[in-house]
């Protein structure tokens, strides 16, 4: 399995003359944002070593409960429990300072980088910044890497990496059985 973020699926691995992240983790302070279903789950339980239930007892919240199941017969408790879990969300837990626990304060790094959730790999071309002026303008009263812009040449920029639009829910980036763009 790659590790690798793939560019039709996530805008920053792409390019982006336009965003030079200053590494501050403002898009790392607070609750949510950084959604992940099972099989992310499992990739960055892979990278920690972890097995997948003590990653999610240790490290995740329950951001969503799974979906009922619409069952097609008798199903057994195990297969239930297993297409539950797929089936749902997790956000990231955060440390005492209110930052993601994977975010190293001291040295202004995402220890997870390599299998970073995609919610995360997408800062910041979010629907919310790219099709509202207003919003981008919250967005960088928080972020150094977005001051010197304007939105214009933002919005110029996510254009470029040829993407036809970036997804309305950030969640939508989280299933991958679906077309997200």
């Amino acid at each position: 399995m790659t590790l690798d973020p793939s560019p039709d699926l996530c805008p920053s691995a792409r390019p982006q003359p336009a965003f030079d992240c200053q590494r501050c983790g403002q898009c790392c302070q607070g609750r949510g944002g950084t959604w992940l279903n099972f099989p992310q789950v499992k990739v960055l339980a892979d990278f920690l070593a972890l097995e997948p239930d003590q990653l999610i007892k240790t490290y995740l919240e329950k951001d969503k409960p799974a979906r009922p199941i619409q069952e097609k017969g008798p199903i057994d408790q195990a297969s239930r429990e297993q297409t539950s879990r797929e089936q749902a969300l997790w956000t990231i837990g955060l440390g005492p300072e209110g930052f993601c626990l994977f975010f190293d304060l001291k040295e202004k790094s995402c220890l997870i980088h390599p299998v970073k959730p995609l919610s995360c790999q997408s800062w910041p071309f979010y629907h919310w910044l790219v099709t509202s002026q207003a919003g981008f303008l919250e967005a960088q009263s928080h972020c150094p890497g977005l001051e010197k812009l304007d939105y214009q040449t933002f919005s110029r920029a996510f254009e470029a990496t040829g993407l036809k639009r970036p997804p309305r829910s950030l969640k939508k980036l989280v299933r991958p059985e679906k077309e997200i763009y």
